[in-house]
C-alpha cells in the first residue's frame, strides 16, 4: 500500500526539480501603508526586513522619498508595504488582495512570491499586465548612490509613465 505524502513532505524530500514556495491561500497578509491607506493601491512594495516587524526608519525614509517623488504621481497612502521576513505571500494572493499595477521587490526575488520567471535585476519589466522591479534590499540600495540613481531614473521613473 502506497503512503500518502503531503506536498510539504515531498518538497522537503527534494522530489521536485524546482524549489516550491508553499503558501496557504487563506493566510492573512500583514501590510501597512506609508500614510492612511486609500481604497486603491498604485504601488505594492515587497521587502524582507528580518530586524523589523514593518520597516526600519532609514528604509521608511527612502520609501517616503519614492512616494513623494513628483515624477511618479504617487501619494503615500497609495503605497502598500509587505514585509515577507515573517510571513509568506504569493503573487496570486498579493494580486487578488491589492490589485497593484506596479510591484517593487527590495531584497526579494520572484520565486519568493511564487513566480518562476527570469528577471533583470534593478530594471523594469512587465509580467501579466503588472510592472515589476526586483532590486537590492532598501539598506543596500541606500548605501550605493550609483545603483540608487540607476534605480530611480532607469527603472522607477519609467514604471509610472
Amino acid at each position: 500500500m502506497q503512503e500518502n505524502n503531503s506536498i510539504e513532505e515531498l518538497a522537503a524530500a527534494g522530489v521536485f526539480d524546482l524549489p516550491l514556495f508553499l503558501v496557504h491561500e487563506k493566510e492573512v497578509i500583514k501590510s501597512f501603508s506609508l500614510a492612511q491607506p486609500t481604497a486603491s493601491c498604485k504601488l505594492l512594495v515587497i521587502l524582507k526586513d528580518e530586524k523589523s516587524e514593518t520597516v526600519n526608519e532609514n528604509d521608511r525614509d527612502l520609501l517616503n522619498k519614492i512616494a513623494d517623488w513628483k515624477d511618479l504621481g504617487l501619494k503615500r497612502n497609495e503605497v502598500i508595504v509587505i514585509n515577507t521576513a515573517k510571513q509568506n505571500a504569493s503573487f496570486h494572493q498579493l494580486h487578488s488582495e491589492f490589485h497593484a499595477p506596479a510591484i517593487i521587490g527590495f531584497g526579494v526575488i520572484p520565486g519568493e512570491i511564487g513566480l518562476h520567471i527570469e528577471f533583470p535585476e534593478n530594471a523594469l519589466f512587465t509580467f501579466r499586465e503588472t510592472k515589476f522591479i526586483f532590486t537590492l534590499s532598501l539598506e543596500k540600495l541606500n548605501k550605493d548612490e550609483k545603483l540608487k540613481r540607476i534605480f530611480f531614473t532607469e527603472a522607477l521613473r519609467p514604471m509610472f509613465k
